[in-house]
């Protein structure tokens, strides 16, 4: 029993000395790093077909306004077209973190994610669809973040992050009849709550992330600290 104790003890006292060590050295610490991020929050809103934002698209039902569809494809306004085939990227994130105290981290991240898929309609009497254009989205978003370090040591960081930024999209939705294109552009603000994250190395380290939010329901990615 005694020796158990005294075993903690030890352990306990290096864990201490390890950990005031790490933070010392952490502190005007700064980190860049990249990241792969999937299931971003607009990514899982569409999935659910929720009405997210209604610009050129009914996200409701995966369809194209009536009125819009007799406007850029010249199908009679009751004509039902559907977007199919959807392809998504995932979240691609480039981040700066500067740790002004011990356990907190400040910075920025950029990223981008893109959509496209095609516009199909079945004419009447016909059981064949008939792709008459295609659609692109591309989203960037901006947002400062906060990082919480909730443990750690100069290998390993457990830490949960805060963001709020801003995302621009642009839309275009092109006819396959003559190659026009229709284009939208706009904004909406965005979030990342990802309460657990961690990270493995020193001056190269691997992280993952679990949240929710423009980055993405789980993210992993390489950080350099200088």
């Amino acid at each position: 029993m005694h020796r158990f104790l005294l075993v903690t003890l030890t352990a306990l006292y290096f864990l201490y000395n390890n950990s005031v060590s790490a933070q010392n050295f952490a502190v005007g610490r700064q980190e860049v790093g990249v990241s792969y991020g999937y299931w971003t929050s607009e990514q899982v809103l569409i999935s659910l077909e929720q009405p997210y934002h209604t610009n050129m698209i009914d996200y409701t039902n995966s369809s194209l306004d009536f009125l819009k569809a007799e406007k850029i494809f010249g199908v009679p306004w009751n004509q039902p077209v559907t977007l199919t085939g959807r392809n998504r990227s995932g979240a691609i994130f480039a981040t700066y973190l500067f740790k002004p105290i011990e356990q907190l981290g400040a910075g920025i991240g950029m990223g981008f994610q893109t959509e496209s898929g095609n516009f199909i309609t079945t004419y009447p009497g016909s059981t064949s669809p008939l792709k008459v254009g295609t659609y692109k989205r591309t989203i960037v978003t901006l947002a400062p973040e906060l990082r919480l370090s909730y443990a750690y040591n100069d290998w390993f960081h457990l830490y949960g992050l805060l963001g709020l930024g801003r995302s621009f999209y642009r839309e275009t939705v092109t006819r396959d009849s003559d190659g026009v294109t229709e284009t939208i552009n706009g904004g909406y603000w965005m979030f990342q709550v990802s309460p657990l994250g961690i990270k493995v190395g020193k001056k190269i380290a691997g992280f993952i992330e679990g949240g929710f939010g423009y980055k993405g329901l789980a993210r992993g990615g390489v950080a350099i600290n200088f």
